[in-house]
């Protein structure tokens, strides 16, 4: 397995910047392996026959599947838009999508 650092960012009260600041993908460590225990917990109680047969996009299907609105799939594209610490959109200060990013963590 190839072992490659991962990208620091800052910590933030909201939006998508505190999004980053609290997900797997951005952590290392002890930080890392309790944030993926987490998903993991969640993902095992996710619907498998939902995510096979289920109607919409994969998001949709996911959100179907763990019980969270469909909806929240507009959410998730305004997210992924500024996501990751490269993009110009969190150049410009890491708060595109505002109310978004909590939405798609607390699914709602």
């Amino acid at each position: 397995m190839l072992n490659y650092p991962v990208p620091t960012v800052p910590a933030a009260m909201d939006g998508v910047a505190w999004l980053r600041a609290n997900v797997v993908r951005f952590s290392e460590g002890e930080t890392h392996t309790r944030r993926r225990a987490i998903v993991e917990v969640e993902l095992r109680r996710a619907d498998v026959e939902v995510l096979r047969v289920g109607a919409g996009t994969p998001v949709a299907k996911l959100a179907a599947a763990l019980g969270l609105p469909v909806a929240v799939g507009v959410d998730v594209a305004v997210v992924a838009a500024c996501y990751q610490p490269h993009t110009r959109y969190h150049r410009g200060g890491g708060s595109r999508g505002g109310s978004s990013g909590g939405r798609v963590w607390r699914g709602r």
